[in-house]
């Protein structure tokens, strides 16, 4: 595609570009101080002592199977 499309080569080279300008300026940027990780966890931790995960009911995949099965069987009711 970008061998017979020149407006789509030319922005994809933009993009390249782009990425790799980004890439390297978040390597110079280095990892957070132990401090701000600290901080960070704690406040995770902190988030998730408030408000427990609720269970998610797991789907059945016969009954999900089943169920849009038995939908496309129904035939449409043009009745008022």
């Amino acid at each position: 595609a970008l061998a017979g499309d020149r407006e789509l080569a030319r922005r994809y080279e933009l993009v390249r570009q782009e990425l790799a300008e980004t890439t390297r300026l978040n390597e110079t940027l280095g990892a957070p101080s132990a401090r701000a990780m600290e901080k960070l966890f704690a406040a995770i931790n902190a988030e998730e002592a408030r408000a427990p995960r609720r269970r998610r009911r797991p789907i059945s995949r016969t009954r999900f199977l089943t169920s849009a099965r038995d939908s496309a069987r129904e035939k449409p009711s043009f009745t008022k």
